[in-house]
C-alpha cells in the first residue's frame, strides 16, 4: 500500500515500516492518514472492506467463535448474558446460544450479503436475550420488561428526542464494545447507505445517507459509550484473532478516537496514526544519542515551560511530563523500540523519531 503524505509528515511513514504494535500491519491505516469527517470514513471503508468471507452457520460462523470469542477457561465469551458453556464437538455450536448480529440484518432488509456474514459484528448470544432484545437500537433502557443482569431490554425516550422507543441495552463494561462493532459496520459496508438499504427500524438510527450515517442522536450515544468504556483487552485479542482469518482489523478498536474524527469533537481536524499529532504545522527536533538508552537529549536553547509525549509505533502515548535541567528525558522502563516525540514548546509543535536500544 503506497500513501503519499505532506513532506512534513514523512518522519512518521518511516516508523510505520519497522514493527508491528498489538499485531497491527506496518501502515495499515497509511491511506487514511491526513483526512478527516466523510472523507476519513471512506477511506477506511476502502482500507477495510476487502477481506475473506466465510459462510453463516454452524461449521463456520462458530468455528470462527472458537477462536475469537473464547474466555480464560476455553468457554464461549457471550456479551449477552452471564453464560459461559462450552462449544461442542467439531465447534458447530452451543446449546441454547445463537448467532447474534450487533446491527441487525433486518435492518437492512434481511439481504444476506458480506454483512451478513462478517465476524466483526456477529456474536455468539444467549438465545433468549437475542429473542427478547429482538431488532431494537440501543440505548438506555428507563422502563425494563427484561432483564438477565447483562442484557436489558425495556423503553426509553434517548436524549435530543421526545418520543419513547424499544431499546436494547448492553451491561455498561460492553457498551463501548458494542458502539464499536456499529461504527465499524456503517464504515465498512458504506454501500448499503448509497443503495438505499436501511429499512425498517434501522431508520430510527440510521439514514440511507454515506456520512454522517447515523442519526445525531445515535451517533451521541455511541460517541459517549466510546468515551466511557474504552478498549479492553477482550477487544483487542477479538480483533486480532478475527485479522487472522478475516484479514482486516476493526478501526475503532485499533484506533477508538477515530470516531472523534468522523463524528465527535474533532470534525475540524484531520487523523495521523500519531493521534496525539493532529495539526498540520510540524517542525522537526534534533535528538541525541539515537539510539539512545537510559537519556534521550534534544538540542534547543530552552525546554523549560516544553511539555513532551513519547508514543510507541500505534500511536499510543506511552508517557510524558517535562524535560529536566539538561534537557533530557530520562528513558526508563521504556523497552528496546522505535518511538515518536512530540514536544509543545514555544507556542509550536515539534516531533521526532528516535530508537530505544539498550
Amino acid at each position: 500500500m503506497k500513501c503519499v503524505l505532506k513532506r512534513n509528515l514523512t518522519i512518521f511513514l518511516s516508523f510505520l515500516a519497522f514493527a508491528l504494535c498489538a499485531q497491527i500491519p506496518a501502515g495499515y491505516y497509511n491511506n487514511a492518514e491526513g483526512k478527516k469527517q466523510a472523507a476519513l470514513k471512506t477511506a477506511l471503508c476502502a482500507i477495510i472492506r476487502p477481506h475473506t468471507v466465510f459462510s453463516y452457520g454452524g461449521t463456520s460462523t462458530w468455528s470462527c467463535f472458537a477462536k475469537t470469542d473464547v474466555d480464560a477457561n476455553g468457554k464461549c465469551w457471550d456479551m449477552y448474558s452471564t453464560t459461559r458453556n462450552s462449544f461442542n464437538a467439531g465447534n458447530t455450536s452451543i446449546s441454547g446460544m445463537n448467532i447474534e448480529h450487533s446491527v441487525a440484518n433486518s435492518w437492512w432488509g434481511h439481504t444476506t450479503n458480506d454483512a451478513y456474514k462478517d465476524i466483526h459484528h456477529l456474536n455468539p448470544s444467549d438465545a433468549t436475550a437475542n429473542s427478547r432484545k429482538s431488532n431494537y437500537p440501543m440505548g438506555y433502557v428507563t422502563t425494563v420488561t427484561y432483564t438477565n443482569g447483562v442484557t436489558k431490554v425495556g423503553t426509553g425516550t434517548p436524549d435530543g428526542l421526545t418520543t419513547s422507543m424499544k431499546l436494547f441495552e448492553p451491561a455498561d463494561e460492553y457498551k463501548g464494545d458494542f458502539a464499536r462493532e456499529f461504527m465499524y459496520v456503517i464504515t465498512c459496508y458504506e454501500e448499503m447507505a448509497t443503495a438505499n438499504m436501511w429499512v425498517s427500524t434501522g431508520l430510527t438510527a440510521l439514514s440511507n445517507t454515506t456520512y454522517p450515517t447515523m442519526l445525531d442522536w445515535y451517533s451521541k450515544l455511541l460517541l459517549k459509550w466510546n468515551r466511557e468504556d474504552t478498549v479492553s483487552q477482550k477487544e483487542i485479542d477479538r480483533n486480532n484473532a478475527i485479522y487472522s482469518l478475516q484479514h482486516n482489523r476493526n478501526p475503532f478498536i485499533d484506533h477508538p478516537e477515530l470516531a472523534e474524527y468522523i463524528w465527535g469533537n474533532k470534525q475540524d481536524v484531520v487523523w495521523y496514526v500519531a493521534t496525539g499529532i493532529d495539526t498540520q504545522t510540524i517542525n522537526e527536533l534534533a535528538t541525541y544519542p539515537n539510539p539512545a538508552k537510559e537519556r534521550l537529549f534534544v538540542r534547543a536553547e530552552s525546554t523549560e515551560t516544553a511539555i513532551y509525549t513519547i508514543y510507541n509505533i500505534c500511536g499510543q502515548p506511552i508517557q510524558n511530563g517535562k524535560f529536566d535541567a539538561e534537557n533530557s528525558i530520562a528513558l526508563d522502563g521504556i523497552p528496546n523500540g522505535y518511538y515518536i516525540l512530540k514536544v509543545e514548546m514555544d507556542n509550536k509543535l515539534y516531533v521526532a523519531k528516535f530508537i530505544v536500544s539498550k
